[in-house]
C-alpha cells in the first residue's frame, strides 16, 4: 500500500531529522555559551575563573519524537554554577504543551490525550502533566493580561456569556473585551468574571484596561447594554462613538413585530439586512426609507428603528477592508463560541473568580 511506504519514509527521516536537529541544538547551546555567559569566543582563551562542562539531559520531548542525551552546557565561577536559561528543567516544546492542554480543556480524559499523543507525537502524558500544564496557561494568561496594550488599538468590542454557579439558581456572566487596531487586527485584551453586566462592573473592566496603557478609545461595539455605553463613557469621558451591533438590533426589532409568521419573519430579515449591503451611507440612508415605509404598520419596531438608526451606520466611517468586523459582536461571539459548548456539560462556576 502506498500508506505503508509515505510510513516507512516518513520512520526513516524522523531518525535523520532527529539527529540533526540534536547536532544543531547542541551547537547553539555552545554558541550561547560561550557569548553570553563566558564571553570569548569558541576556542580562544581567557576568562580562567570560569569552568564548564555539560550536563546530560536524557529526553527532550519534540512534535516528531524524543532527543535523547543532549548534552546541556553548564559553566560555573568560583562560588556557583551560572544557570544558561530561567527555565532550567523544560523537557518538552512550547507546542506539545498547547496542543495537549486543547485536547484536555475541550473533554478529552487524560487517558484518551496519552494515547492520541503517543500516536502524533511518540510522547505520552501523566495526570501531574495536566497539573503543570495548567500552570504554564495560567502564568501565560497572567502575563497577557498584565501586559502593556499597544496604543494603536482604537476600536473596544465588548460582550458577556452567561453561565450558572454551582449548587445555585444563581447566574454569572464572563465579560470581554477585544480591540481592534489600525490594520483591522483583533486582540484579546482581557475579561472579567461577574454576577451581572453592570454599570460598574463594566466601568471596573474598562479601568484596568485604561491603566495598561488605553488612554483613548473613538469607538465601541457592543449590544443595547445600557451598562458597558455608560461605563465607556465613564471612563473614556471624550469619547461618545457608539455602533450597535446590527444582529442583536435585528433581534431587538424582531421582538417588537405584531406579525411574526414565517413569511413576515423572512421577509423582515432581508429587507433588514439590505439596508446594510451598501458600502455608502446615502444609499444605506435611502434604504432605511424604504424599510421605514414598508414596516409603517409595525409602529413600536420603526419607533424603535428610528431612535437607534444614528448607531447603526458609524462602522461606515472606517476603512471599507474591515467595516464587516465591527458592524456586529462576531468577534466577541466567537471568543465564546467553544465556550458555550463547553457550559453546556459544565457542572457550574464556583465563584466569579473561577469564572476567570
Amino acid at each position: 500500500k502506498f500508506s505503508d511506504f509515505l510510513n516507512q519514509v516518513y520512520n526513516e527521516c524522523q531518525k535523520k531529522f532527529l539527529a540533526f536537529l540534536k547536532e544543531e541544538l547542541e551547537k547553539a547551546l555552545i554558541e550561547f555559551r560561550d557569548q553570553e555567559i563566558i564571553g570569548t569566543p569558541r576556542y580562544h582563551r581567557g576568562n580562567i575563573r570560569k569552568r564548564w562542562g555539560f550536563r546530560i539531559r536524557k529526553v527532550i520531548e519534540t512534535p516528531i519524537g524524543f532527543l535523547e542525551n543532549v548534552r546541556i552546557p553548564r559553566v560555573r565561577n568560583a562560588y556557583q554554577e551560572i544557570c544558561l536559561f530561567t527555565d532550567r528543567y523544560v523537557k518538552r516544546f512550547d507546542l506539545l504543551k498547547e496542543a495537549m492542554l486543547e485536547m484536555y480543556i475541550s473533554g478529552m480524559s487524560t487517558r484518551r490525550i496519552s494515547a492520541l499523543s503517543r500516536k502524533l507525537f511518540s510522547t505520552g502524558l501523566s495526570a501531574s502533566c495536566i497539573s503543570h500544564l495548567k500552570d504554564f496557561v495560567e502564568e501565560q494568561l497572567k502575563k497577557m493580561r498584565q501586559s502593556k496594550i499597544e496604543s494603536d488599538i482604537r476600536i473596544l468590542v465588548v460582550d458577556g456569556v452567561y453561565g450558572r454557579f454551582r449548587l445555585s439558581k444563581r447566574k454569572g456572566v464572563c465579560l470581554v473585551a477585544i480591540g481592534v487596531d489600525f490594520s483591522g487586527k483583533a486582540h484579546l485584551l482581557d475579561w472579567l468574571g461577574c454576577e451581572s453586566e453592570s454599570r460598574a462592573n463594566w466601568r471596573k473592566l474598562f479601568r484596568r484596561l485604561k491603566q495598561r496603557g488605553l488612554w483613548q478609545v473613538e469607538l465601541l461595539v457592543s449590544d443595547d447594554a445600557r451598562g458597558a455605553v455608560g461605563a465607556y463613557q465613564d471612563v473614556w469621558t471624550n469619547s461618545s462613538a457608539h455602533q450597535l451591533c446590527l444582529w442583536h438590533f435585528q433581534r431587538e426589532l424582531y421582538q417588537k413585530l405584531h406579525d411574526r409568521s414565517w413569511r413576515k419573519r423572512m421577509q423582515f430579515h432581508k429587507q433588514y439586512w439590505e439596508i446594510f449591503a451598501p458600502d455608502e451611507k446615502e444609499e444605506c440612508n435611502r434604504r432605511a426609507e424604504h424599510f421605514i415605509r414598508t414596516w409603517e404598520d409595525e409602529k413600536d419596531m420603526i419607533d424603535c428603528f428610528h431612535r437607534n438608526w444614528s448607531k447603526l451606520t458609524v462602522y461606515l466611517d472606517y476603512p471599507e477592508q474591515w467595516r464587516y468586523r465591527i458592524r456586529t459582536v462576531n468577534l466577541a461571539e466567537n471568543f465564546f463560541s467553544h465556550f458555550q459548548t463547553f457550559l453546556k456539560r459544565f457542572p457550574g462556576w464556583l465563584d466569579k473568580s473561577h469564572i476567570e
